[in-house]
């Protein structure tokens, strides 16, 4: 699992460093608010619409293969950023690059931790995989007063692409490939035998495939795909989890341009993020600890945690520097720490393809988390972060409505 995140980590790691050297970046290229925000939405656009061929492929090739590549792919993207990237057209090519990383990187996490872990220890585990995104944040704000404002913006993509390509010589494969479709179970049995003493046993046999399939029909199974009836309600989740993760992308990408607007030094808000982004990430294996112990619906939680969450984003808003130093922490600790909790669900609710139904559901985290940026800049440059936070807030709450009426259908489509 520690490889796992620091795999995870690597896959978003040049997206989010672009926020937390936003200040720079705008110093040397002279860009705006909208330009920095376009940049990002590149790099998750590219994700976004290839998330559900790279879940595919990663299905094929294994998540282990799959997340040693896509960590790769993101060390030679930052390692370009840093020596070549001297035009925005340029960081535009390298930055949507790792966003193709990202893309493999995310579906063959979620693949690794279905097929790898006890499902009695999933909560925690998807929760560790999911501190990857705040671990970026961190690390990005760390880099700020330790690597930036020392020797420059290009010295931390050089930081993180050395970490990147740490973290693909810890990825381990999974071992047996035989075995590649089977979602663990928490005794060990697996998919194929537990069909196989359903043969045996016709009558009992049944049940013990209803336990395994986590009460799933036999008939709606298909390894390693989603059967067309029950990708209706991943549409929807898909959509729910993109407006919450364009409220998310907002966060950690301007949190450090906002702070200083609001008065804060350049290094503290740098240091205001990091500190953010370890709430974030405690807050995430502490309700992934709960889920194991209380194994029923999670989207519920999620729920309540983005609305809850919302409350934070719009005390941003107030623009000075007392409302962001306690405002962080809780927008990072329930605005932005449910996804975990969010790619358990789908994962226990489609354990026959966790890749492709995660690759679908990624498809609108991965645009919302483009777009999210990208529309907060431009708000940013034609009002102030006085109306872009309160969006933010918006954009979460109406997440958390959409995920209201996915997490029925899924009820429904059984």
């Amino acid at each position: 699992m520690a490889a796992t995140a620091a795999a995870t980590t690597a896959g978003v790691l040049p997206l989010f460093l672009v926020g937390s050297q936003a200040v720079q970046l705008r110093a040397e290229f002279g860009f705006d608010l909208t330009a920095i925000g376009g940049l990002v939405a590149f790099g998750w656009v590219a994700a976004s619409l290839a998330s559900t061929l790279m879940g595919r492929l990663a299905e094929r090739s294994g998540g282990g293969r799959a997340l040693r590549a896509a960590a790769l792919m993101n060390a030679v993207a930052m390692l370009l950023i840093a020596t070549i990237g001297r035009s925005w057209l340029v960081l535009v090519v390298l930055v949507t690059f790792g966003g193709l990383g990202n893309a493999m990187a995310q579906p063959a996490a979620n693949i690794l931790t279905a097929r790898t872990i006890p499902l009695d220890r999933q909560g925690i585990a998807f929760g560790i995989k999911q501190s990857a995104i705040p671990l970026a944040t961190l690390l990005g704000g760390l880099a700020v007063p330790v690597i930036t404002l020392s020797v420059g913006w290009r010295w931390s993509y050089v930081a993180g692409a050395v970490f990147a390509g740490v973290a693909a010589l810890l990825v381990v494969p999974e071992r047996d490939r035989s075995r590649s479709h089977e979602p663990a179970g928490s005794d060990g049995v697996g998919l194929v035998e537990a069909m196989e003493d359903a043969a045996a046993r016709p009558g009992d046999g049944d049940r013990v495939v209803s336990d395994i399939l986590l009460e799933e029909p036999v008939a709606a199974w298909e390894p390693g795909r989603v059967a067309r009836s029950r990708r209706p309600p991943l549409i929807v989740l898909a959509m729910g989890v993109g407006l919450g993760a364009a409220a998310a992308g907002a966060l950690s990408q301007f949190l450090v341009s906002g702070g200083v607007a609001a008065g804060l030094g350049e290094g503290t808000a740098g240091l205001l993020l990091s500190l953010g982004s370890a709430v974030g990430i405690a807050s995430r294996l502490l309700v992934g600890v709960r889920a194991d112990r209380r194994p029923g619906d999670q989207l519920a939680t999620v729920i309540a945690m983005m609305v809850l969450g919302s409350v934070a984003y719009a005390a941003l808003g107030i623009g000075v520097p007392v409302a962001y130093v306690l405002a962080t922490p809780v927008a990072f600790g329930l605005g932005w720490a449910w996804p975990g909790l969010f790619n358990l669900s789908v994962v226990r609710e489609y354990p026959e393809a966790p890749g492709a139904a995660t690759g679908i559901t990624q498809t609108g985290t991965y645009l919302g988390a483009g777009l999210g940026p990208l529309l907060v800049g431009v708000v940013v440059d034609r009002w102030t972060f006085a109306v872009a936070w309160p969006l933010s807030a918006a954009l979460l709450v109406a997440g958390a409505g959409l995920m209201l009426v996915g997490r029925r259908a899924v009820r429904a489509a059984g």
